[in-house]
């Protein structure tokens, strides 16, 4: 808690979220106020910038401490930029940064290797990029078990503590679980390099099923939960690249803009973004 208490990075970054919220809310029936609310925030996630900065340079605070503000910032640009820019813009920097901070010495062994290959001088690379391609497949299937294991662990574990299909927590988690089922499917199934490859993929049938669990668990979070909308980013952009009928396409589109007007405008760039893929897709 004490390394919380010393960041002037997390402080700020806490001090831009609350007074974003504020300007937004009804209970400012002032322009001038929420004028004076919204410029707060904009100085308050600036100055959160440049001390995230300096705090990483220096290593003067624990790096839970970066990560947490670094999320907090992450959810200010959601909420304030509906263009998504400044997102990206922002994580770009900072794994650029985690890289060059961590040294190459840090990418030696694991998946780190993979920067290896892009070495101008490397011996083989075609012959590494083919190991690690098959050493990729092969933790894929170690996930995808997992992945199995743990919806049936789960599935037990509500069955025998009763708890209730349509409870919050449950329902997140089972929306991950379809999301990130597709997601791990869409790793290999999207890349020429692994169709000679044995790799974890999912039939198209199984994917739609996935699909459907995720848009239907979705609405109902949304309608009846208090869970956070950013939460549901990610599921519903990867059922949107899998979608194959319009009235997935109507569903998706709500969904975002429901989340839009509670506060996360970039989900409008999520639906111009999905809706351009539609398009090519001919749907």
């Amino acid at each position: 808690m004490s390394g919380f208490q010393r960041s002037p990075s997390m402080y700020h970054a806490s001090i831009a979220l609350g007074a974003l919220d504020l300007s937004r809310k009804t209970l400012l029936a002032i322009p001038l106020e929420r004028k004076d609310a919204a410029v707060g925030a904009i100085t308050a996630y600036h100055t959160s910038i440049s001390e995230l900065k300096i705090e990483i340079v220096s290593n003067s605070v624990p790096p839970d401490v970066n990560l947490w503000t670094t999320f907090f910032l992450g959810l200010f640009e959601l909420m304030h930029d509906m263009t998504g820019e400044g997102w990206v813009k922002h994580f770009l920097y900072g794994t650029s940064n985690m890289l060059r901070l961590r040294g190459p010495e840090a990418h030696l062994s694991g998946s780190g290797r993979v920067w290896d290959l892009l070495k101008p001088d490397s011996n083989h690379p075609s012959m590494l990029l083919h190991k690690t391609l098959l050493e990729l497949a092969a933790e894929g299937f170690i996930v995808r078990s997992a992945l199995h294991d743990w919806y049936a662990t789960f599935q037990k574990w509500s069955a025998d503590t009763g708890t209730p299909t349509h409870n919050p927590q449950s329902i997140l988690a089972t929306i991950y679980f379809h999301s990130i089922s597709i997601y791990l499917s869409g790793i290999f199934d999207y890349r020429a390099q692994f169709n000679e490859i044995p790799t974890p993929t999912i039939s198209p049938a199984v994917v739609q099923n996935h699909v459907d669990a995720i848009l239907r668990m979705a609405e109902i979070a949304l309608k009846t939960t208090a869970l956070a909308s950013v939460l549901f980013f990610f599921p519903l952009r990867v059922a949107g690249a899998r979608v194959t009928a319009a009235a997935e396409t109507e569903s998706i589109h709500a969904m975002f803009r429901d989340i839009s007007a509670r506060g996360f405008v970039v989900a409008d760039a999520f639906t111009a973004d999905l809706r351009s893929l539609w398009r090519r897709k001919g749907i």
